[in-house]
């Protein structure tokens, strides 16, 4: 196999299409995986992230809402409760997951915690 069909073969398994920025689609992606598992009310979402995460995320704006940072990220990622987008999941939010994820937002139950490590 020649050098230029690994690099695509590399590039076809490990390139994904994504919508917005990596750090909060990763959050997003994680906190709806979480509340894929809930069959109730969910009232806490806590996120202990390492400073890298945070440092790349935080100020970040989000597809689809006119507010920024990573705690909007996970309220957004519970409100759609569903991984099956994956990479893509902020590329369709109607109006429902909007309202739900500032309720979750007003309601204070996003809590970022930063880890007390250099790791990344």
């Amino acid at each position: 196999m020649e050098i230029v069909d690994c690099i695509r073969e590399i590039l076809k398994n490990d390139v994904k299409p994504a919508v917005g920025c990596t750090e909060p689609v990763a959050i997003a992606l994680a906190t709806a995986a979480a509340a894929e598992q809930l069959d109730g009310e969910l009232t806490s979402i806590r996120l202990d992230i390492c400073p890298n995460v945070y440092k790349n995320g935080m100020d970040v704006g989000i597809p689809g809402i006119d507010l920024i940072g990573l705690n909007v990220a996970a309220a957004l990622g519970a409100s759609i409760r569903s991984s099956e987008r994956k990479l893509e999941i902020l590329s369709e939010i109607d109006e429902e997951k909007k309202a739900q994820a500032k309720k979750y937002l007003d309601k204070g139950i996003v809590q970022i915690s930063l880890l007390d490590t250099e790791k990344k």
